[in-house]
C-alpha cells in the first residue's frame, strides 16, 4: 500500500538489498533514468548505471552497508541517461535483527540549481572581467547590495553608501531630477531603465556612468519590490566623444574659411554694390539739399534707397562674420529654399562675373533638414 502511494509522488526513491540489487523504485527515479520501474527491480545496480556511475556511489554504499546514514551530493553519470546532479540521503535498511540488510536512497535532483549557481558564478566572473558594477535595490528596505566592482566605480569603501538614499547623494547635482524621474517612468511603465549620467566620487573627482535595470514586481500587489541593474564607467568614451566634437567643429570653421577665400572676388563685389550705392545716393541727396527748393520727395526717395543698400550691405556682412566666426558646432531645422535663395544671392555678383546662370525650380513645400546654418 505504502509502495503504491509512493509510486505516485515527485520523490526520487529506491530500495537496495546488500547484494546491490534494487528492490524497488519510484515512478520518478525511473523516470529520470529513462527507463520504467519493472524494468528495474532486481537488476543489479551497476547495470543500470554503468560502472563509472557506480564508482561514484561505491564508497557511500560501503558506508551506509556499515550502518551509517549518508549524505552527499554528486554528479552521477547513468548510462543510457546521462549525468545529474543529485542530493543523496541513504539510511541503513534493518532486519528484524537489527542487522543491515540494504538501504533506502531519496535523492533530489539538482542539476538545474547547479546550472544557475554555474550561470551565475559565470555571469560574475564576466562582469569582474569587464568592470561591470551589479546592484540589487531592495526598495521595501531601503538596502542596497553590489558588487566589488561597482564599489570601484563609484569610489567606495564597503559600507560607504548603506542605503538608497544615501547612494543617490553620488550621483551629480544636475543629473539628479532626470535620473529619478527616469527610474520612476521606468518602473511605472515596466520598461528598462537605461540612463547615461554623472557620478561625483567620495574624493571630489567626476565621472559617467552609464547604467541599466529593471524592476522586480509582486506577483500579487504588483508592486515594484526590488529593482536589478548593472552600471560601467564610460568615462573615457564622454571624453574621446567630447575630443572628436571639437574636431569636427574645427574641421567646419576650416572649411568655412576656405568657402570664404574662393569666393572672395564675388562676395568683395557683392559687398561693393551696396557701399557704392550708398554714397552715390548720399551726394545725390546732398546736392539736392544746397538748392534754394530741394525736392523732399525725392530727397525721401534717395534716402530709402540708401536704407535699403545698408541693409544688404549689413546682410551680407553679418553673414560673413557667422561664417568665418569659430563657434560650435550646432543642428537645427534647415528651409532648403531659403537656404538655397540666401546662397544664391551671397553668389550673384560671382555667377555675374563668370557668366554663369542659375534657373530654379523648388517645389513649395519641401522636407526639412537638419544641419548648421
Amino acid at each position: 500500500m505504502a509502495e503504491k502511494i509512493l509510486d505516485h509522488t515527485p520523490f526520487l526513491l529506491t530500495r537496495c538489498s546488500r547484494d546491490l540489487r534494487y528492490l524497488y523504485v519510484s515512478n520518478a527515479y525511473a523516470t529520470m533514468i529513462g527507463r520504467k520501474p519493472e524494468d528495474l527491480v532486481e537488476r543489479p545496480i551497476i547495470d543500470i548505471m554503468g560502472a563509472k556511475g557506480f564508482e561514484t556511489i561505491r564508497p557511500h554504499v560501503e558506508a551506509v552497508l556499515r550502518g551509517e546514514r549518508v549524505e552527499y551530493e554528486a554528479e552521477i553519470v547513468f548510462e543510457g541517461a546521462g549525468p545529474r546532479q543529485l542530493h543523496v540521503i541513504y539510511v541503513p535498511d534493518r532486519d528484524e535483527q537489527d542487522q543491515v540488510v540494504g538501504w533506502i536512497a531519496s535523492l533530489y535532483d539538482v542539476s538545474e540549481r547547479k546550472k544557475a549557481v554555474e550561470e551565475q558564478a559565470h555571469l560574475k566572473r564576466l562582469a569582474a572581467e569587464m568592470d561591470i558594477g551589479i546592484w540589487d535595490w531592495d526598495i521595501r528596505k531601503e538596502k542596497l547590495n553590489w558588487t566589488r566592482e561597482l564599489e570601484v566605480i563609484f569610489g567606495l569603501n564597503s559600507g560607504d553608501a548603506e542605503n538608497c538614499p544615501d547612494f543617490h547623494k553620488l550621483v551629480h547635482p544636475d543629473d539628479v531630477s532626470e535620473v529619478e524621474a527616469q527610474l520612476a517612468a521606468a518602473i511605472k511603465n515596466r520598461e528598462t531603465f537605461q540612463q547615461d549620467f554623472r557620478i561625483v566620487r567620495p574624493d571630489g573627482q567626476i565621472r559617467w556612468v552609464m547604467s541599466r535595470a529593471h524592476a522586480v514586481y509582486d506577483s500579487v500587489t504588483g508592486e515594484a519590490t526590488r529593482i536589478i541593474g548593472h552600471d560601467i564607467d564610460i568615462t573615457e568614451k564622454k571624453v574621446s566623444e567630447a575630443q572628436a566634437e571639437r574636431h569636427r567643429n574645427k574641421l567646419v570653421h576650416l572649411v568655412r574659411v576656405a568657402t570664404l577665400e574662393g569666393l572672395s572676388g564675388g562676395i568683395a563685389r557683392e559687398l561693393a554694390q551696396p557701399l557704392i550705392s550708398i554714397i552715390a545716393n548720399a551726394q545725390a541727396a546732398q546736392a539736392l539739399l544746397v538748392t534754394r527748393k530741394p525736392d523732399l520727395k525725392e530727397v525721401a526717395s534717395i534716402l530709402e534707397e540708401i536704407v535699403q543698400s545698408t541693409s544688404r550691405a549689413d546682410t551680407v556682412i553679418r553673414r560673413l562674420r557667422k561664417l568665418v566666426k569659430k563657434e560650435d558646432h550646432r543642428d537645427e531645422v534647415v528651409q532648403l529654399n531659403d537656404l538655397i535663395a540666401s546662397t544664391l544671392q551671397l553668389l550673384h555678383s560671382e555667377l555675374v562675373d563668370r557668366k554663369i546662370k542659375i534657373d530654379t525650380h523648388l517645389e513649395s513645400v519641401l522636407p526639412t533638414i537638419s544641419g548648421d546654418p
